[in-house]
């Protein structure tokens, strides 16, 4: 294939894939994600007040803290709503309104004095609650706005501690104990069937080559071998592109398993429309694929290269509308002095690493090391 035609070809990739991620789409994203917490946050602001309501009742209590429980529970979470709807990015907003929510629960808590049940209830409660919002990242976004509010709370008030629970705060924990972690399970069930129809719906349409419908990685080392040991007709050089997702680690520990395969299979077809029809794709390790592409020179491959890297910005999940992909890609381009297909593996590898030492989110081109480099 001539340079002109392999340029036309990568236009015709461009053109049928929308790079700019669509705002809209986003937007609507976000929007469902404020409107789910937004019912999650009314009930549990009302199911948390029950108890604080029956330790302020017990107490002398000034009426500035009945003010505040009450705008806590009927302003607060329409504020909050209001501003996630109308933000330009609802879903940044609605994870500052659910840090907030987490200090709110701080200042709570020690206004009950650290009463054992009621704290331990609501701290496990919010806890639990940004856990399933947003993963370890909005957790420890939270508990550092928790224990701030707390400590700061305890401190302005002498730092009165009480462990000690009366019956009636204890019966008016019983609604919080035993509703909200059900609506929470309910909402957490609702997501997870609908990402493993997101799932099906992506092997529906063959997306699904993390599974073993892509090439392995001993097979591409195959072929890299062939192409290295048989030279091309047209002499033309060939470049080894591996991409790897740099959100592997953080969905492992903070999703469900068909999160990451969602995300993987989405990534998995990108690699295959990169391929075309004179390319090999593979699953290379985990969350990293290979890609084989011949008559290929470092500047159209770099450019494959960004056009990928942006696509996999694109891919996001409309339950989990927090969750922001991003992926390293690594070039080595052959002929580059390489000595030999394993030298040529190993410059790929060592492209997509130093991608990764750089931050992620970019596409690194191989140099030779000077001692295999042509003078």
């Amino acid at each position: 294939m001539p340079f002109a035609d392999s340029v036309q070809a990568l236009l015709g990739f461009v053109m049928s894939h929308h790079i700019p991620a669509p705002v809209g789409d986003q937007s609507t994203r976000g929007m469902r994600f404020v409107r789910r917490m937004h019912r999650m946050r009314m009930l549990g602001v009302v199911l948390t007040a029950v108890p604080i309501a029956a330790f302020l009742s017990e107490r002398d209590t000034p009426p500035w803290l009945w003010v505040a429980l009450a705008a806590n529970v009927l302003l607060w979470p329409q504020l909050a709503w209001w501003f996630g709807l109308r933000a330009r990015r609802p879903t940044n907003v609605e994870l500052w309104s659910l840090t907030l929510d987490a200090a709110a629960g701080g200042f709570w808590v020690a206004l009950m004095q650290l009463g054992a049940l009621p704290s331990v209830l609501v701290a496990s409660i919010l806890l639990s609650d940004r856990y399933a919002a947003g993963g370890w990242l909005l957790v420890r976004r939270a508990v550092p706005a928790f224990v701030a509010a707390l400590m700061i709370t305890l401190l302005a008030r002498g730092g009165a501690i009480d462990f000690g629970v009366s019956e009636r705060v204890t019966l008016a924990c019983l609604p919080l104990l035993a509703v909200y972690p059900l609506a929470l399970s309910i909402l957490s069930r609702r997501l997870s069937v609908r990402v493993a129809h997101q799932g099906r719906e992506l092997a529906s349409f063959e997306r699904l080559g993390v599974r073993g419908e892509l090439p392995t990685r001993q097979q591409l080392n195959v072929q890299v071998s062939a192409f290295v040991r048989i030279p091309a007709v047209d002499e033309s050089g060939a470049a080894l592109m591996l991409l790897r997702l740099d959100q592997a680690a953080a969905m492992q520990s903070s999703y469900a398993p068909a999160v990451e395969e969602a995300v993987l299979a989405a990534v998995a077809e990108i690699v295959k429309d990169a391929a075309r029809d004179n390319g090999m794709p593979a699953r290379w390790a985990g969350s990293e694929f290979a890609l084989l592409l011949p008559r290929m020179d470092p500047e159209l491959a770099t450019a494959l290269g960004e056009l990928m890297r942006m696509r996999v910005r694109q891919v996001a999940l409309d339950e989990y509308p927090e969750l922001q992909c991003t992926a390293s890609v690594g070039v080595a381009i052959w002929p580059g002095h390489w000595n030999g297909p394993g030298d040529w593996v190993k410059g790929a590898e060592g492209a997509m690493q130093h991608a990764r030492r750089l931050g992620g989110d970019c596409v690194y081109v191989a140099k030779p090391p000077p001692s295999v480099a042509l003078s």
